[in-house]
């Protein structure tokens, strides 16, 4: 059962647990794009069209701040930190910060 004091309960708001980086195992501490995040705070995320996160002890993440994918990583590089925060959704607030097109603005006139 929910939680109703729990704050993701307010709202349609997903809330996913915080990580920080530290690179370990061979493909983590080889891969420049994630050691150049090392110490970053970061959550796991899962991407369309991608195995489920956990196979081969394996996930995606994002840094949690700015919600910049970094990629795959092993889940031995991921320490716990006790906190949750929003998922960002870059391609939503790219949607939501676009121009309207012609039709939508001639349509308000």
């Amino acid at each position: 059962m929910p939680d109703p004091h729990h704050p993701a309960a307010a709202g349609n708001v997903h809330l996913a647990a915080s990580y920080t980086l530290r690179p370990a195992g061979l493909a983590d501490r080889g891969c420049k794009r994630v050691t150049a995040h090392a110490g970053a705070e970061v959550q796991k995320v899962q991407p369309p069209g991608c195995p489920a996160n956990g196979t081969m002890r394996m996930c995606y993440v994002q840094r949690a701040d700015s919600g910049e994918f970094i990629g795959l990583v092993n889940e031995a590089s991921l320490i716990p930190t006790g906190r949750h925060a929003p998922l960002r959704d870059l391609a939503a607030e790219a949607r939501a910060r676009r121009a309207p097109t012609y039709r939508e603005a001639s349509a308000g006139s």
